[in-house]
């Protein structure tokens, strides 16, 4: 596994898997435990500044102005956000939006039920045939991903919140 440039995002650790972005504008996926890259991420057209995962979705700011979502198990990329004018340096996720920020001073909003809606019946199809077939891990050991933010809250006092 390469070493960390402050220059790039910071790592993304979800379960047992890493996710880098990079300069060479691929995002690459590694198994933590063993340093083994198991995918990569190509779509992008500028180096990739911001990642986040959500319910099996990998998503990606990109010094392109384009946020992208890829299905983070087989690395086919599902859609394309268009609309900043500069680098996306900031991804988050709440209630199936998408919330992207970018140097040209805009945050935009995106829904994306669409795609966690289609990933969520992929995975409801996986866990089926994972439960006829084997007993390889568990699902709450497999599905067990989390992300939290700070809220500041209006007596401008912050709190933690999980984001689902």
């Amino acid at each position: 596994m390469p070493a960390w440039n402050k220059s790039q995002p910071l790592p993304l650790l979800v379960n047992r898997r890493l996710y880098s972005g990079s300069a060479d504008r691929t995002v690459k996926c590694w198994l933590a435990d063993t340093g083994e890259r198991i995918q990569t991420y190509k779509a992008h057209k500028h180096s990739v500044s911001t990642l986040k995962y959500h319910a099996g979705i990998l998503f990606t700011g990109s010094g392109d102005a384009c946020a992208r979502a890829f299905n983070s198990k087989s690395g086919v990329l599902q859609k394309i956000f268009r609309g900043h004018k500069f680098i996306i340096n900031c991804i988050q996720i709440h209630n199936e939006l998408l919330y992207t920020a970018s140097h040209d001073g805009t945050l935009r909003i995106w829904d994306i039920r669409g795609i966690c809606k289609r990933n969520k019946r992929r995975l409801k199809k996986e866990r089926s045939a994972q439960g006829r077939g084997s007993q390889k891990g568990s699902l709450s050991r497999l599905f067990n991903n989390k992300v939290g933010c700070m809220v500041q809250q209006e007596n401008g006092e912050h709190e933690a919140v999980e984001l689902m």
